[in-house]
């Protein structure tokens, strides 16, 4: 009994083993949040790209009335560009911080946009 019970422990510590293996493989996952992070902010194990060059789209209204939203990279199994964006300001004295990767130890977080 106390053998099957310790190839049955060997054996869970292997897939258990396997399957961290894997999920660091997968380049993402969740990270606990620190000050100023979100909770479950994603992480990356590489670096995004260099942002790529984009021509100024002009605003739809009054630039009082919107702000822009830079593009930037997401990452879906592999970085994604999304393009910037014009958006209603919740009021005309708000402005936008847009969201950027962060360097943590090994690992790249990404911390979100805010209005301030």
């Amino acid at each position: 009994m106390i053998k099957s019970f310790a190839v049955t422990l060997a054996l869970s510590a292997a897939i258990l083993a396997l399957v961290i293996g894997c999920a660091q493989q997968s380049g993402s996952g969740t990270h606990v949040a620190a000050p100023g992070e979100q909770p479950g902010a994603t992480w990356v194990n590489q670096a995004p790209p260099p942002p790529p060059e984009q021509a100024p789209v002009p605003a739809p209204g009054p630039e009082y009335a919107y702000s822009y939203i830079p593009g930037y990279w997401t990452w879906q199994g592999q970085w994604v560009w999304a393009n910037g964006t014009w958006i209603p300001r919740p009021s005309p004295h708000t402005v936008w911080v847009p969201g950027k990767w962060v360097k943590r130890g090994h690992h790249y977080i990404w911390i979100r946009g805010s209005w301030q």
